[in-house]
This record gives structure tokens, C-alpha cells and sequence, in this order.
């Protein structure tokens, strides 16, 4: 788990876009669609979507919102990530509602990643 946090932000660093540093809503932002990607994997099913489609649909997200990620903090982030990804599993809804409403709501984003 800990590498799959690691691997899916390893690009992100190389980004630059022409926009502002990160700022700390933004970094809470990427870091809850990451958490949503990780639960999907892990507790909803979906283990056989690629780890690198949605390191890119993660990428799009930030990209499509002009973020420059030159002040990206790995190690912040999987931290980030990990939180993120508890208060998911805390969320007090039945597993199949849960799935449903997060799958819903972020898969499509892969769809305009190859």
C-alpha cells in the first residue's frame, strides 16, 4: 500500500504548470481523490484498475485545474493519502451505498485517460 501511494504521485513531481505553488486546499484535494482511488481498489472491487491510469487521471485532475505542483511534498502527501483514505473507511454508510456513490462520482475521470 505504502508503495502504491508512493508510485502514484511519483510523476506528479515532474509536473510544471503555469499557475500558483500548490496550496493546502489543493493538496487536500488531490489527496482525497487519491484516497477515493485506493478504496475503490481495495475495498470496492475495482483491484484490476491500473495503478498507472489513474496516476494520469490524477494528473488531469491537477492539470485541468492549472496547479503547479513544483512545491509537491511526497512523503506530505502520503500522509495526506493515507488520512484521506481512513475517513473513507469511517464514513458510516453501507459498503455497496459507499461503492456506488464513490465510483459514481470519480471514475469517470478515467475515461479521458489512456
Amino acid at each position: 500500500m505504502k508503495l502504491f501511494f508512493h508510485a502514484l504521485f511519483s510523476c506528479v513531481l515532474l509536473l510544471s504548470l503555469p499557475a500558483k505553488a500548490l496550496t493546502p486546499s489543493q493538496a487536500e484535494d488531490l489527496a482525497g481523490l487519491t484516497a477515493v482511488f485506493i478504496y475503490l481498489k481495495n475495498d470496492c472491487g475495482y483491484e484490476d484498475l491500473p495503478n498507472s491510469r489513474i496516476e494520469k487521471a490524477i494528473l488531469l485532475f491537477a492539470k485541468s485545474n492549472r496547479w503547479d505542483m513544483s512545491n509537491y511534498d511526497t512523503r506530505q502527501m502520503a500522509a495526506m493519502n493515507k488520512e484521506n483514505y481512513f475517513d473513507i473507511k469511517q464514513i458510516k454508510l453501507p459498503e455497496n451505498y459507499k461503492c456506488t456513490a464513490l465510483a459514481r462520482d470519480s471514475l469517470p475521470l478515467l475515461a479521458y485517460v489512456k
